[in-house]
């Protein structure tokens, strides 16, 4: 069994330039559940290393574009070595990376100006790779992303519904068990690894900064790469 803890990078809405994210990205966390019960510790420990050493109280859950901005409680602590070690985690963690990243304005390009909700695009694309990752390992999987607004999570899960029922556009989801699980991140600490990666490939597309992506690039080698859409 094969659990993707999944998180989402950039605005889901139309790109409006100067004014929201031109890339959406979703990222996923693919591990056995031993692996989870291994990570949590490791990552607990983290986050009470860098925040205890600073005298503050941690967050209830860490997200990157939030240590990046580093207001309160960020700003008391040492911002650089809490994402080095949160990276560093993912890194040594037995797990690969499976990802899609979503040009936004090129995708309506691609469909003749009509405009594909991103999320929905995104989600098909990325049930696909987690379809053809579980064959390759010959298992059984089940996906599980941070909790959304009651009414998106509902559309979701109808969305990823009708993928297990009919398939994909070009796939069928058969591995795949159930239907699309929703958790608190703060009682999943792969939710929030999946956080960390998914906010570094944005930030790669979207700025040109690839330190973060760099150092988890080679965990989506198993997975088949980063994919880009269109």
């Amino acid at each position: 069994m094969y659990i993707l803890y999944m998180d989402a990078s950039g605005d889901p809405g139309e790109y409006q330039p100067g004014k929201n994210s031109r890339y959406y990205v979703l990222c996923g966390l693919a591990c056995q559940p031993g692996t989870v019960q291994t990570v949590a510790p490791q990552f607990e420990a983290i986050v009470a290393t860098s925040f205890g050493t600073a005298g503050v109280k941690a967050p209830a859950r860490l997200h990157y574009w939030e240590l990046i901005k580093g207001d309160n409680p960020y700003s008391k602590i040492d911002r650089k070595k809490l994402a080095d070690d949160v990276f560093n985690l993912v890194v040594r963690t037995r797990c690969d990376l499976l990802g899609v990243c979503l040009d936004k304005p090129e995708c309506r390009r691609r469909y003749g100006g009509r405009m594909i909700p991103p999320v929905d695009h995104a989600l098909e694309a990325i049930a696909m790779k987690f379809q053809t990752y579980l064959e390759t390992k010959r298992d059984l999987g089940m996906i599980v992303s941070d909790r959304e607004d009651a009414s998106v999570e509902r559309s979701l899960r109808e969305l990823f519904h009708r993928f297990k029922r009919q398939g994909t556009r070009f796939k069928k989801i058969q591995d795949i068990l159930d239907g699309l699980y929703f958790a608190p991140s703060s009682n999943a600490p792969c939710l929030q690894l999946a956080d960390f990666c998914a906010y570094a490939i944005r930030v790669a597309y979207e700025r040109g900064d690839r330190d973060r992506f760099s150092q988890i690039e080679f965990k989506f080698k198993k997975s088949g790469g980063l994919r880009n859409l269109p």
